[in-house]
C-alpha cells in the first residue's frame, strides 16, 4: 500500500453548485478524510454517494447546528465527521479506481458549497468492499430519527420515524434490525437547546431507551436526562455548542430482529410532528 498524496482538496467554495464530486483516476484510489460544507439554504441533509450508491447522510440544515461545519474557526476540535474518524468509528470513505465520489443535497434543486479533503493512493489500495465503500458489508452511519406524531406536554412518546433514505436500515426508529444484519449503536446525539425547526428551548426531559423490556442506563426507568444544558448527550461540535460527542463506553449490540424502543419524555411543552431531531451513531454489519 502506497500513499501518493497525503493531502488534497476539492472545493467549490466561491460558487455553490448542485453537487461536488471527484473521480479516482486510472492507477489511483482515494480515501476521503474531510467533509466541510456550508448549511443548506432550504434546510435538510447532505447525501454522500459513491458511484450513485448512498454511503452517508449528514445534517447540514442549519448554520448553527451543521454536522459538516466548514468554518473551522468556529469549531476548534473539527466537525462531526472529523470526530468520528478521530474516535475510530470510521476511517473515511474509500473510493476505488474509476469510481466517483459525490456530495449533494438530499433536497432536489438545492445546492452545496464546501470542500472535500482526501488522500490519493495506488490503485487497489482502496476497494469498494472496504468498510463504508459502495459494496461494503460493514458501514458506519448516522441515523436521524424523529417523532411521527405529536408528543403532548408531560408525556412520553416514541421516536418512530427515520429521516434517512430507504437505503439505510430504519432501526431503531420504528423498525427492528433487518434480517442478515448485526447492528452496533455507539451513542446518540441530540439538539437539546432547540428542536428540528430551530425553536429555542423545546423542554425535553428524558431520552428513554428500552431493550428487552429493560430501560438502559437508569434503574429508576426514567432514562437519560436531556434537559438543555444538564444532560449527558450533545449534538457534537457546531457553532451553537462547540462540544465533543459523547459516546457510550461500549457499543450496544443487536442481532437480526432485535428492537430498541427510543422514546422522549417532554416537559411542560409539546413536541409537534417531526420536531425532535435525534441522531444515532451506528455500525451495520451484514452477516451470511
Amino acid at each position: 500500500m502506497a500513499k501518493k498524496e497525503p493531502y488534497m482538496i476539492k472545493s467549490n467554495m466561491l460558487t455553490a453548485t448542485a453537487s461536488l464530486s471527484l473521480e479516482a483516476k486510472v492507477g489511483e484510489s482515494l480515501l476521503i478524510k474531510g467533509l466541510y460544507f456550508g448549511a443548506l439554504a432550504a434546510g435538510g441533509f447532505a447525501e454522500i454517494l459513491i458511484d450513485r450508491v448512498s454511503v452517508g447522510f449528514w445534517w447540514i440544515g442549519d448554520v448553527n447546528t451543521n454536522h459538516l461545519e466548514q468554518y473551522e474557526a468556529m469549531i476548534l476540535m473539527g466537525n462531526l465527521f472529523d470526530r468520528l474518524i478521530a474516535k475510530e468509528i470510521m476511517d473515511g470513505y474509500p473510493v476505488a479506481e474509476g469510481q466517483t465520489f459525490e456530495v449533494r443535497p438530499h433536497t432536489a434543486g438545492d445546492k452545496v458549497i464546501g470542500s472535500i479533503v482526501y488522500e490519493i493512493h495506488e490503485a487497489g489500495d482502496m476497494t469498494s468492499d472496504m468498510p463504508n465503500g459502495s459494496t461494503a458489508k460493514e458501514f458506519a452511519f448516522l441515523n436521524y430519527g424523529t417523532n411521527a406524531i405529536v408528543i403532548a406536554a408531560n408525556t412520553t412518546g416514541t421516536l418512530d420515524k427515520t429521516r434517512n433514505p430507504s437505503e439505510y436500515p430504519a432501526f431503531p426508529y420504528g423498525d427492528v434490525v433487518p434480517a442478515k444484519y448485526e447492528m452496533e449503536v455507539h451513542g446518540f446525539l441530540l439538539k437539546q437547546w432547540e428542536d428540528a425547526a430551530g425553536n429555542i428551548n423545546p423542554n425535553y426531559a428524558f431520552l428513554k431507551l428500552t431493550k428487552d423490556r429493560h430501560v438502559l442506563f437508569d434503574d429508576d426507568r426514567q432514562g437519560i436526562c436531556v434537559r438543555e444544558g444538564m444532560g449527558f448527550l450533545t449534538w457534537g461540535p457546531c457553532r451553537e455548542r462547540d462540544m465533543d460527542i459523547k459516546l457510550f463506553p461500549e457499543p450496544i449490540l443487536f442481532g437480526p430482529g432485535d428492537e430498541l424502543l427510543v422514546q422522549m419524555t417532554m416537559g411542560d411543552t409539546e413536541a409537534a410532528i417531526d420536531d425532535i431531531l435525534l441522531a444515532s451513531v451506528q455500525k451495520a454489519r451484514r452477516i451470511e
